[in-house]
């Protein structure tokens, strides 16, 4: 049996065609999606026409279901607040104040309404009024016993990501006051006075960094670099950053003697090696392990005796020449 077709009219541009099944509507698929976007327009223009007729005639709110609030026996914050005509925050001041009851369900909070039109009945207890924030000229906090966060910020050197991260790691105690947070004073001295004496004790003479670098001709880069890699000892005070003077003077003073001995010319350096008796890298390390040459390291740098290697490579040498013969 062959397929059958009907012919139809387009419901959206009026045309006929040859539908293959009796529930198309549309001749071809642009029509289609002209029609439904229609139909989803009108369906947001009626939905916006109803509400704007709801705001204009002061009727109660509907809710997700299409219920107003005055058919809801149990009501979720925000339904009451818009049913008492105030703020959520305001009701949730309400609630955490006991003017209004609430049940907790889960992790959920909801009021009855019966609870909300109590309120409203003669001889019930007003609901008091917000408390009011403090004026500009009350002082509530004295500035002589606690810190801000700012505060905190410059006395101790830090960052402000720093400074909350060690106020939560010290769980210093806080007061909020007119949208500012403070911390006692008392405290916040003490964690200074800590970190001022805690670890290196014992040194009491110190480079800044500026120091250093004039005083050994130095970048800043290099100075981080020394510190790094000889551990020196070093202390940060609101954002500067000292070395230990006895330290860095012992590091300096070491390297103009290794300075001394590479430019005496009694050592040979693994590069000057390699190009003076054409080795690789490996090789001239497996003379140095497997001979246990002594070496000394200047900075970065490895240092060779030139005597010692130049005789053991003598005798390599002539060894390997004897063995061929």
């Amino acid at each position: 049996m062959g397929h059958l077709s009907y012919k139809k009219t387009c419901e959206w541009c009026g045309k006929a065609y040859y539908a293959q099944k009796i529930t198309t509507n549309y001749c071809s698929h642009t029509c289609a999606s002209r029609a439904y976007k229609a139909r989803k327009r009108a369906e947001t223009m009626a939905k916006f026409e109803t509400e704007n007729a709801r705001v204009q005639n002061k009727d109660p709110a509907v809710t997700t279901k299409g219920q107003t609030v005055s058919e809801l026996d149990v009501m979720t914050p925000r339904i009451a607040a818009s049913y008492l005509g105030i703020g959520k925050t305001t009701l949730y001041r309400y609630i955490e104040g006991g003017k209004i009851k609430v049940l907790k369900l889960s992790g959920k909070t909801l009021i009855r309404r019966s609870d909300l039109d109590s309120m409203f009945v003669v001889g019930a207890t007003p609901l008091a009024a917000p408390k009011a924030m403090p004026s500009n000229d009350e002082v509530a906090v004295s500035e002589n016993d606690y810190y801000t966060t700012r505060q905190i910020s410059e006395i101790l050197g830090m960052s402000m990501a720093g400074t909350w991260a060690l106020l939560k790691r010290e769980k210093v105690k806080s007061i909020s006051e007119r949208g500012m947070t403070y911390y006692e004073k008392k405290h916040i001295d003490r964690i200074k006075a800590l970190r001022e004496t805690e670890g290196h004790s014992e040194i009491t003479e110190w480079y800044s960094t500026s120091e250093v670098i004039q005083k050994f001709n130095m970048t800043q880069a290099a100075v981080y670099t020394m510190a790094f890699d000889f551990g020196i000892p070093k202390k940060k005070v609101k954002n500067q950053v000292f070395y230990s003077k006895a330290h860095v003077d012992a590091v300096k003073n070491k390297s103009k003697s290794n300075e001394a001995i590479v430019g005496s010319g009694d050592y040979y350096s693994v590069k000057q090696i390699m190009e003076k008796y054409h080795m690789t890298r490996d090789r001239v390390d497996h003379y140095l392990r497997y001979y246990k040459i002594p070496r000394i390291k200047v900075g970065k740098i490895i240092m060779i005796p030139c005597k010692e290697f130049d005789d053991l490579f003598a005798i390599s040498l002539k060894n390997c020449l004897n063995t061929k013969r």
